[in-house]
């Protein structure tokens, strides 16, 4: 699983292209220069790029420079918004997911695992860890190749076992 950091931030030049984001402070300690990173501006389109640099813009917060391999597309402008994946690390003795719209890092939930029959899934406590990109990672009671549901199910709220059908 690819370790990645989520932020947000603008352009701040457009030749040589140029953004600044914001990292929070357990970002901080995780980002450095050098590092490769994403960033898109306008959807579908991603430019890979690189940290350049790293400045303390306040206590709680710093900013980090991030240089494009390749051009913005004409229609970019200075200030225009834009959203960046940083490349932290990579781990493979990992168990993950793409997180489910109500999972948050670092919390307890129940989800549903689809039992070996196919035809039932019970209820299962899970232990969520770190947030990289859209994948969560699970800590506990989870194992490789297990298939979840991982939609919410208010209809069967209080229920340990369910049919599929």
């Amino acid at each position: 699983m690819s370790l990645r950091e989520t932020a947000s931030g603008f352009i701040t030049s457009v030749s040589p292209a140029r953004v600044a984001v914001s990292l929070a402070p357990e970002q901080r300690r995780v980002v450095r220069v050098g590092q490769t990173c994403s960033v898109q501006v306008v959807a579908p389109a991603v430019l890979r790029c690189r940290v350049a640099s790293l400045s303390s813009d306040t206590v709680r917060e710093a900013v980090a420079t991030l240089e494009m391999t390749d051009a913005f597309a004409t229609a970019s402008a200075i200030n225009d918004r834009v959203g960046a994946l940083i490349d932290v690390g990579i781990t493979d003795t990992v168990i993950y997911f793409d997180r489910p719209r109500s999972a948050q890092p670092n919390t307890t939930s129940t989800i549903f695992v689809i039992e070996p029959d196919r035809d039932h899934a019970k209820r299962v406590q899970v232990v969520y860890g770190r947030l990289s990109g859209a994948q969560l990672e699970i800590i506990s009671d989870l194992a490789p190749g297990d298939r979840v549901i991982v939609t919410d199910l208010p209809a069967v709220a209080g229920h340990d076992r369910i049919a599929l059908e």
